[in-house]
């Protein structure tokens, strides 16, 4: 009997892969192999900044056709691939007219286009109102301003637009010819009820929204539809049933995260999550004012969380490195840190940080405005980052902790960013607490024990991140002012 595997298409703002998840039942672990990467940028158009979908779609066939190639492990170790799923980033999506075709190319969060429409939509329907309906906060790349522009502004449905599909669901539409409306994706809309899980009739009335533009909400971890023939043909590959799968990026790494009862997990990346999971939603006036988000998750759990300004500051500062051609990477910055002893940090979440063009010089000015000791050399610039970051974190998780009047035990990181393992080590010492840090992959992990769910051979997601578990290592970082006392 062959081994068992699916397929984890993982699509980032900057690149994307195909992860193959190959199961053992014997053993209870799932070995990951990369079989393709390649490269996403958005692409500036006239007006507008757009994705390159035709692009990405290919991308998704040349992995297919090197997974079932004759040189591919698939062929060489008899591995029976029985499914694939795809992840994305949020809030994105593309347009679909009548005859089933792409309307026009899917346009980036990072376009400007909703900055005309924001006082429009609230003067339709308040900040407070659809943060009470929806749990999301208020987020200029939020998909409700850009169907209110698309719709009102662009006239996308009097050029032919009939329904919508988030990215996710639209790389499954074109693999399977059926649409789907996921919930973990579609919860990043700010059009999600948050008590019902169905689509805001309240938010689509006010805003002049047709529903006609969704269809019914489905939750991860069941078979969409077989991929087409056409595309088997193609391609050249046996029959394969697309799963849909945990579709938001973020809710996977959260399915792929080996929680515990009363921890939080962390996704260190360009913006940082800090958050848990919950069975409610939290929804009231501390929340709003803390900035608090609400997501889906799979299972219909909740993913309450903080989106805060994370890693940009080092890669900001590493992009000032490499422009005075400094042989610096980022495997180096913990050690270089440490030659530093400045206490000086600065606030993340101040807008400044977020368009600094020179990070350096902003660092400098705001310690000096702010009467702190100035960073001179690049080491002092790497600890008054790492400073910042920790004491971000540490105000997150109080914040958070206040919300729910519960102290947390641990943190779960999961994603690239545990690699630095000195800024592992910084946020347990600030936080006091432990810090548990695996998988890295952790997204591809939840696509795929999402998958394998959806196929009966994991029970659930306790048993999923049982099996994660036994499929890495995670390494564990303990307060050293705990070891102190």
């Amino acid at each position: 009997m062959g081994k068992k595997a699916v397929l984890a298409f993982d699509y980032g703002a900057s690149s994307g892969r195909l992860v193959l998840g190959i199961l053992n039942e014997d053993t209870k672990k799932i070995e990951l192999k990369e079989m393709h990467r390649f490269k996403n940028c958005s692409v500036k158009l006239n007006q507008y900044e757009y994705w390159d979908f035709p692009y990405l779609y290919n991308e998704l066939k040349e992995g297919l056709k090197k997974v079932f190639s004759k040189e591919s492990v698939v062929t060489s170790e008899n591995i029976e691939v029985l499914g694939l799923g795809v992840d994305t980033w949020g809030v994105d999506y593309g347009w679909i007219d009548e005859r089933g075709e792409l309307l026009s190319l899917p346009i980036c969060y990072r376009d400007t286009r909703t900055e005309e429409v924001f006082e429009e939509v609230h003067s339709k329907v308040s900040l407070e109102e659809i943060f009470n309906e929806t749990g999301v906060q208020f987020y200029s790349f939020n998909s409700v301003y850009q169907i209110f522009y698309d719709i009102h502004k662009r006239k996308v449905l009097e050029k032919g637009a009939k329904q919508l599909q988030f990215m996710p669901n639209l790389f499954a539409y074109f693999l399977t010819g059926k649409k789907s409306w996921e919930y973990t994706i579609s919860s990043t809309s700010g059009m999600v009820n948050i008590d019902n899980k169905k689509w805001s009739k309240k938010i689509f009335e006010k805003l002049d929204i047709p529903e006609s533009i969704v269809g019914d909400i489905e939750h991860g971890g069941q078979v969409l539809a077989p991929l087409k023939e056409t595309i088997q043909k193609e391609l050249g590959i046996k029959p394969l049933n697309v799963i849909l799968t945990a579709s938001h990026d973020s809710a996977a790494a959260i399915a792929g995260a080996p929680l515990v009862e009363n921890s939080l997990y962390v996704i260190n990346g360009t913006w940082s999550i800090i958050g848990f999971e919950s069975d409610v939603s939290v929804v009231n006036e501390e929340a709003f004012k803390n900035n608090i988000v609400n997501e889906g998750g799979i299972e219909k759990k909740a993913r309450v969380l903080k989106m805060i300004p994370g890693l940009w500051i080092l890669q900001q500062l590493k992009k000032i490195f490499n422009e005075k051609n400094l042989d610096i990477d980022y495997s180096d910055f913990g050690n270089m840190a440490k030659k530093s002893n400045l206490i000086s940090f600065v606030d993340l979440e101040n807008e400044r940080f977020l368009h600094a063009e020179k990070m350096d010089m902003e660092i400098k000015e705001y310690c000096r405005e702010t009467g702190q000791e100035v960073p001179e050399t690049d080491e002092d610039l790497l600890r008054v980052a790492y400073n910042s970051l920790k004491k971000q974190y540490n105000k997150s998780i109080k914040e958070l902790e206040k919300l729910v009047g519960n102290e947390f035990t641990s943190i779960i990181a999961i994603g690239g960013g545990i690699q630095d393992k000195f800024l592992c080590q910084e946020i347990s010492d600030e936080t006091n607490r432990v810090i548990k840090a695996g998988p890295i992959e952790a997204s591809a992990f939840g696509n795929i024990i999402t998958q394998f769910i959806a196929l009966g051979l994991v029970k659930n997601l306790e048993e999923g991140r049982e099996i994660v578990k036994n499929s890495v290592e995670i390494i564990e970082y303990k307060s050293k002012r705990k070891e102190e006392k």
